[in-house]
């Protein structure tokens, strides 16, 4: 049987200032990167990154104009001519698989450095030009200057190619594949591939498909991607172009990783699939930065060096966060979600499943849709109902103050339309609109969020009544141990065995279904989440003022939290409607800055964590001594200071420290910095940390320092 609501045309009035307005569908916006800035304001003082790679211990180093640049996880440190290295203008860098050693090119030549304590040390230099470009492979180093090619085989040194071609060219890019060859533009000779029994071959053609020759990155299948003046091109190790794309301006720098084809051209970044030898879906990243470089980690991070943006990075989370902006309603206050589409209520109106937006410059708190395909929103002005995206009238009845107050949530229970507001609670059936009173048949009060919950109850949460229950017929005040009756409950949801979760005040409780109540979390902020949804077995979802939390629905320890940390928006839940669960992996969440799409996938089943390294330990007021690797130091008037390192490049960790032998427990998890103990007694210490990502959890605790103190 269909499922409709009848109504009296006196309860309905045509508001004079709802017309529709079209506006893009919101549905087809691109996605926002979540993109991670280095720059001043995170210690990274240059604005021109030229490139970046990764070393064995995780500490990633960068190439700019001001030095050698590293950073640890925790803080970048430069290294240049006043730190004993031949130049500071750094243009290129390349790790060597075999030795571990950092080459560097710089505007005077090229420098390899031993960098396995941290601390870069100078191995040896030449003078061969301004350095572009360096291409190693285990036995071999290929550098391209402006004076050449020069080749390194780890015996004679460093000598100029005798190919009469390179001598006086200058070398902008080489590259290696997985065949052995070595790829290099020459900026007159163009593209050449060096075999590995040093023959050479040039491929004059490919400018007339792509332009003239500038990118190069390894491919899969041994092949190689080229980028051009005007295109793409995607060249097997013989050199045959297997398939190529045209692109509106030059290429900067390209990346091919795991079917994605990185492109930045034109001061926009851009990723294309790559698969089955096609280049398609272009989908825009980053737009007004020009990327010199692009490196991937084993996180699945992109870091991005640029010229006049510093260091970014591409976060690996791009594939758990998902933007779906609805700017033109503001701050999303609600969402409804069934298989005719997405509603979504704001602080400016609500957007229809078609992108249309009705109701504009209104609150709408809540919005429904009935099964017979009606719309119902719960706004600041009232109750509002849309038969069909052109018409929509405003719900009048005179008789029931519910209605006319500023409404705030709406049920389907059965087969009723249930709509509560600032002053109580109604329902609207086949015979028009009655109130539903407590026991003393006064107003329920201000009801903030509706539950159906076990055994086809409806829960009612009040702001300053607590809980009631409606069976149907009879309201019963519901008494929740560690509940007082005045408290504001902003949300309930129960689990598959049948338990119900309150959030109210700032705790969360939860009630078994024999009765017994336990809190499970007791919040420092005045209200513990605006939204609760129970996910899956384990995960508690909430939707808080300081972003997406997920607790363990045993315990209520945090195991999760997405906050603003890759944008300046900030992650603030708006209501108890403004989290929507869509399946166990995917949620939607209406915060005051828009509407996010979180794929929870990625995020709840990482199984690393952060873990914490020693970046330096500095002692003043006295000269350690190494004991078998321990450092001794006798009773005095001494100072030491530990900063961390960690190669965990997710997010931001907090650390909680404890010095064996000194501290009786652990310290309260704070923003990581230097830590620092004075003048301790004789005995033996050790240092152990445990870092705590708010995307991944802590980490395991580890001893980073180990040292003794002498009488």
């Amino acid at each position: 049987m269909e499922f409709g609501v009848t109504f009296s045309s006196s309860h309905l009035q045509i508001h004079p200032n709802l017309n529709t307005v079209a506006v893009t569908d919101t549905r087809n916006r691109s996605v926002k990167a979540s993109i991670e800035k280095f720059d001043h304001r995170r210690g990274l003082n240059s604005l021109q990154v030229h490139a970046c790679v990764i070393d064995q211990n995780g500490f990633l180093w960068a190439a700019a104009p001001i030095g050698l640049i590293r950073y640890d996880g925790v803080q970048f440190k430069v290294y240049g001519q006043k730190q004993g290295l031949a130049s500071h203008g750094l243009r290129t860098l390349a790790l060597h698989p075999e030795s571990k050693r950092l080459w560097i090119g710089t505007d005077r030549g090229v420098e390899v450095l031993d960098i396995t304590s941290g601390t870069p040390v100078s191995h040896w230099e030449n003078p061969v030009g301004t350095v572009n470009c360096l291409a190693l492979t285990a036995h071999h180093v290929f550098v391209g200057s402006s004076l050449g090619l020069f080749e390194w085989d780890g015996a004679t040194g460093l000598t100029q190619t005798s190919n009469p071609n390179l001598k006086d060219d200058t070398i902008q890019r080489a590259q290696t594949d997985y065949g052995g060859n070595i790829w290099i533009i020459g900026s007159a000779s163009g593209l050449i591939r060096i075999s590995p029994n040093g023959a050479f071959t040039h491929f004059d053609d490919l400018a007339e498909i792509i332009g003239k020759p500038i990118a190069l990155a390894s491919g899969p299948d041994s092949g190689l991607f080229i980028g051009g003046t005007q295109g793409v091109a995607f060249l097997k190790q013989s050199g045959d172009v297997l398939v190529n794309r045209a692109l509106s301006a030059p290429v900067d720098a390209l990346l091919w990783d795991n079917h994605k084809l990185w492109i930045s051209y034109g001061e926009r970044l851009v990723s294309f699939n790559f698969e089955n030898l096609e280049i398609t879906s272009r989908k825009p990243v980053l737009q007004d930065a020009k990327i010199k470089h692009i490196l991937n980690d084993r996180f699945d991070n992109i870091w991005l060096s640029s010229s006049g943006r510093g260091l970014l990075k591409l976060s690996s989370f791009r594939h758990t966060f998902v933007d779906d902006f609805p700017t033109e309603v503001g701050q999303v206050m609600s969402i409804h979600v069934d298989n005719s589409g997405r509603l979504t209520g704001g602080s400016k109106g609500l957007v229809l499943q078609n992108g249309t937006v009705i109701l504009k410059n209104m609150e709408v708190w809540d919005v429904l849709r009935d099964r017979s395909g009606k719309i119902w929103a719960a706004t600041d002005k009232g109750l509002y109902l849309t038969p069909h995206p052109h018409l929509t009238m405003q719900y009048r009845h005179d008789d029931c103050p519910v209605i006319r107050a500023p409404c705030r949530t709406l049920i389907e229970y059965k087969g009723q339309i249930y709509i509560s507001s600032i002053r109580g609670l109604a329902r609207i059936g086949a015979e028009g609109v009655d109130e539903i009173y407590d026991p003393d048949g006064e107003s329920i009060g201000y009801v903030y969020s509706l539950h159906i919950g076990p055994n086809d109850n409806l829960w009612i949460a009040t702001l300053g009544r607590g809980v009631f229950r409606f069976d149907g017929h009879n309201v019963t005040p519901h008494r929740v141990d560690g509940m007082s009756p005045s408290s504001n409950v902003y949300a309930i949801t129960h689990d598959d065995q049948g338990r119900l979760y309150y959030a109210h005040n700032n705790k969360i409780t939860r009630e078994d279904a024999d009765g017994e109540c336990t809190t499970i979390l007791n919040s420092d902020d005045p209200v513990v989440a605006w939204s609760i949804h129970w996910l899956s077995k384990g995960n508690l979802v909430a939707g808080t003022s300081s972003g997406l939390k997920i607790y363990d629905d045993e315990s209520g320890k945090l195991q999760r939290q997405i906050s603003g940390l890759f944008e300046d928006l900030p992650w603030e839940f708006t209501t108890s409607r403004s989290l929507a669960v869509i399946d166990s992996s995917t949620l939607l969440c209406g915060l005051g800055s828009g509407l996010r799409t979180v794929q929870l996938k990625n995020l709840l089943f990482r199984n690393d964590a952060p873990i914490a390294t020693l970046g330096a330990a500095s002692w003043r007021g006295v000269e350690p001594v190494i004991d078998d690797g321990i450092a001794v130091v006798p009773v005095g008037n001494w100072h030491l200071e530990v900063h961390l390192a960690t190669e965990w490049f997710l997010d931001e960790c907090r650390m909680q420290y404890r010095l064996e032998g000194f501290d009786s427990d652990w310290s309260e998890f704070s923003k990581i910095g230097p830590i620092r103990y004075t003048s301790l007694p004789p005995g033996e210490y050790s240092l152990k940390i445990i870092l705590q990502s708010a995307l991944a959890g802590s980490g395991p605790a580890k001893n980073i320092l180990t040292f003794k103190v002498t009488s």
